[in-house]
């Protein structure tokens, strides 16, 4: 792990292009631990969306991900799997409009 300190900043933009700043925390740069610390604090003040979050931060970018959706989206199979049985498609767990009483296979 890379041991500096450094500083963690989150920003956010609406529908407009407006930015607002979310989050200004340290953190180690390559920890995914501070950056976990990060998104949980948001979380905790209410972030209620973090579906189209992403993290540009050189070749780092994306791992971020897989905290966010760890964290804020968590599948509930068991609600869908009438859905399943009835053949509906899903694309990356998003039901998808269309034919939906083609069986599934």
């Amino acid at each position: 792990m890379d041991d500096r300190l450094c500083l963690l900043v989150m920003v956010g933009s609406d529908e407009t292009g407006r930015k607002e700043l979310l989050a200004l925390s340290d953190g180690y740069r390559e920890s995914v631990a501070s950056w976990e610390e990060v998104l949980t604090d948001l979380k905790q003040q209410g972030l209620k969306d973090a579906s189209k979050l992403a993290v540009g931060d050189g070749a780092l970018g994306f791992w971020i991900m897989e905290i966010a959706q760890k964290n804020w989206f968590r599948l509930r199979g068991y609600k869908l799997l009438a859905d399943v049985i009835s053949g509906v498609k899903f694309v990356n767990g998003i039901k998808q409009a269309g034919d939906q009483k083609q069986v599934a296979a």
